[in-house]
């Protein structure tokens, strides 16, 4: 079942949190801010062990994290477990998928065209010719808030960003366009519009052809390219025939 984090003391009392890999805490630019002095800028980030159980990872921090009145570098996570970071106190609590969207509501495309619109200027939405991708491309969230989320891309240009309501990418560390999806006759092209933000297989680079597997990386977020099963198949068949 999923997790949560919350607050139970001090300024921040009952402020909760999703906890997924990839997530991360500290005192700014990270997904779960704590407004505490005595927390490092970037404290912790919860990691997945191979028994696909999360666990809190201290992140060098001046004061580490505090359990059971111990001060420790690691820390498994599941439910009632309460630990500390800085001065203040947390509480993972287990809850349902159900509880979670209702806490946590996913905006609609609705809302996100909306907010999008409120910061863009109409001249800069301006339609660019639509091509099929093919194979079509999915994007599997591995790793930060939209953890298991897949996004299934069957045409282009498209456009990835934290404000953007076509691949939205929930990351405060991700810039308002991070990279664009482009059909193209040798494959699928991805567009770099942050080099200092966006990494393709841990490297920084401007632009690509994206294969089966490769990792797109922005931030505390890892999305792997899968290419999809079905279309590759056809792919076959018609290179057969």
């Amino acid at each position: 079942m999923p997790l949560i984090v919350e607050i139970t003391e001090g300024i921040q009392k009952g402020a909760k949190f999703k906890l997924a890999p990839g997530t991360t805490f500290g005192r700014r630019q990270t997904d779960v801010i704590i407004k505490d002095p005595n927390v490092s800028s970037r404290h912790a980030q919860v990691l997945i062990d191979q028994q696909d159980q999360l666990f809190l990872q201290d992140l060098n921090s001046k004061n580490g994290l505090i359990f059971n009145n111990e001060i420790v570098r690691t820390l498994h996570l599941a439910n009632n477990v309460a630990f500390i970071i800085g001065d203040t106190p947390f509480l993972v609590l287990e809850i349902s998928d159900k509880d979670l969207e209702k806490m946590f509501p996913s905006k609609s495309w609705e809302e996100k065209f909306s907010d999008y619109m409120k910061t863009h200027s109409p001249k800069t939405l301006l339609p660019e010719k639509v091509q099929p991708f093919n194979p079509m491309l999915e994007l599997h969230f591995i790793q930060g808030l939209q953890y298991e989320e897949v996004i299934t891309v069957g045409y282009g240009p498209r456009v990835a960003g934290f404000y953007s309501f076509d691949i939205p990418i929930n990351d405060e560390i991700c810039p308002e366009l991070a990279f664009k999806l482009i059909p193209d006759k040798k494959g699928i092209k991805i567009l770099n519009c942050s080099l200092d933000k966006v990494l393709l297989n841990d490297n920084i680079f401007e632009s690509a052809f994206l294969s089966s597997g490769d990792k797109i990386k922005i931030g505390s977020t890892i999305i792997k390219v899968l290419f999809s099963i079905a279309e590759k198949a056809k792919l076959h068949e018609s290179h057969d025939g």
